[in-house]
C-alpha cells in the first residue's frame, strides 16, 4: 500500500512539472494547421484485444484518408 501511495503521488508531481511543456506542444500542434491536437488511433494489444490510444498529432489532418500516411 506505502509503494502504492508514492508512485501516485510521484506520477502526480511528474505530471504537473510536465503539464506547462505539454500544454507548449498542445498549442502549436493547433497553431500550425488548426487541426486537432490529439490522434485517437485503435490499436491491437495482446491476446488480440483492441484498446484506444490518444496522442499529440505529428502528421496532416486527415492524413490516412489523404494517402499520406505509409501503410505497413
Amino acid at each position: 500500500m506505502l509503494k502504492r501511495s508514492f508512485d501516485a503521488l510521484a506520477s502526480l508531481f511528474g505530471l504537473i512539472l510536465v503539464c506547462p511543456v505539454l500544454i507548449g506542444v498542445g498549442l502549436l500542434i493547433r497553431r500550425e494547421d488548426g487541426g486537432a491536437v490529439f490522434y485517437r488511433g485503435v490499436r491491437v494489444g495482446r491476446h488480440g484485444k483492441l484498446f484506444r490510444v490518444f496522442k499529440f498529432r505529428t502528421m496532416l489532418v486527415n492524413a490516412e484518408r489523404l494517402g499520406d500516411c505509409p501503410h505497413f
